[in-house]
C-alpha cells in the first residue's frame, strides 16, 4: 500500500496563476505467488486564474501473472 501527494504552483509577477493539488492511492496483492492485483486511485485538484477550478478522478485496476 502507498499513499503521495503533490502541490504545484505557477506565478507571474507575484500573483499564483496555476496550482494543482494530487493525491494518489495504491495497493497491491499477491495471490498463489504467481497473481497479483493492483489498484491505484488519483484525484487532482487544479485552480487556474480566471478559470473555474476543476477536479479529475482516476482509478486504474491491475493483474498480472508471473511465470
Amino acid at each position: 500500500t502507498g499513499v503521495s501527494t503533490s502541490y504545484n504552483t505557477s506565478t507571474q509577477n507575484g500573483l499564483t496563476q496555476n496550482s494543482a493539488f494530487n493525491v494518489r492511492l495504491n495497493a497491491s496483492y499477491t495471490v498463489l505467488k504467481s497473481h497479483n492485483l493492483n489498484l491505484t486511485l488519483a484525484n487532482q485538484y487544479r485552480s487556474t486564474l480566471g478559470k473555474a477550478d476543476t477536479s479529475n478522478v482516476t482509478g486504474t485496476l491491475g493483474y498480472s501473472y508471473s511465470f
